[in-house]
């Protein structure tokens, strides 16, 4: 598996101390079916920075008593220009919306630093609700209060190459557009659908299909420097433990032996 940082570790306070700063706490997506939320669609994504925001602060907003002259000023403020807006279960980023982590018990201190270097703690069920910007930093309103994240950065994404192999004797034809972007996060298993969609494979009738190991039927297959991809394994984990180069990713997709293609799920590459 490969992750983004998106968050810092020490032990120089004599305990595991974890730390939060934006932009980079937010560049760590999960589909959330990995972590078993019920319900969650193939293409539900979890930000893990803004639902460790949510969690730690969840007594704060649930004690909050915002009142519609608050609401108000707050949504009229002046916000760095692309915040994404959640509603719901999923936001139009494909992002949870909703808190999926639970805090342990006991609850460690919060300790934090003011930009002027002074410090103070709190444990998160000593949140009263009517602390502010004073207290929270503007960018954790945001997030927690107005379910607002910062831009989708370039390092969420992942650029790459999809193009037929060379070397394969029953060449496919080649897809319309050579250079594709999608999350990092997205699994293989993914880009297959597509190809098998996009170039109407799923119509085709050559042999019997075959099952790999989780059962979905599959006639295409995506190669990576001349290895067969696993269809569990994401675009960031194929980039750096296959592909090792740090030019943009190049992947190839030939249809497997004897094997007629089949489409099972979603073909977006989102």
């Amino acid at each position: 598996v490969s992750m983004p940082s998106w968050f810092t570790l020490d032990t120089r306070l004599g305990s595991i101390s974890i730390t939060l700063e934006p932009p980079g706490c937010f560049m760590a997506e999960v589909y959330a079916v990995d972590l078993g939320v019920a319900g969650a669609s193939d293409e539900l994504k979890v930000n893990l920075g803004e639902q460790m925001l949510r969690t730690l602060f969840s007594q704060w907003l649930d004690r909050r008593a915002v009142t519609g002259d608050q609401v108000g000023r707050l949504e009229t403020e002046q916000h760095p220009a692309g915040l994404r807006t959640g509603s719901g279960m999923e936001d139009e980023d494909g992002l949870i919306t909703e808190p999926v982590f639970a805090l342990p018990s006991p609850v460690p201190a919060i300790i934090s630093e003011y930009a002027t270097g002074g410090r103070w703690r709190r444990l998160p069920t000593e949140w009263q609700g009517s602390e502010g910007d004073e207290m929270i930093p503007h960018w954790v309103v945001e997030c927690v209060l107005m379910r607002r994240l910062p831009p989708a950065r370039e390092s969420t994404k992942c650029s790459f190459y999809l193009n037929p192999c060379p070397s394969s004797g029953a060449n496919l034809q080649s897809l319309s557009q050579g250079k594709l972007s999608a999350p990092r996060i997205l699994r293989v298993q993914k880009v297959v659908n597509y190809v098998v969609q996009r170039l109407g494979l799923d119509d085709v009738a050559n042999g019997e299909p075959t099952k790999d190991d989780s059962g979905i039927l599959y006639g295409v297959e995506v190669t990576c420097n001349d290895q067969v991809v696993p269809l569990h394994m994401s675009l960031a984990s194929v980039r750096q433990y296959i592909w090792k180069k740090s030019e943009d990713l190049e992947l190839c997709y030939r249809r497997k032996d004897g094997v007629a293609p089949s489409f099972s799920g979603s073909a977006s590459l989102r």
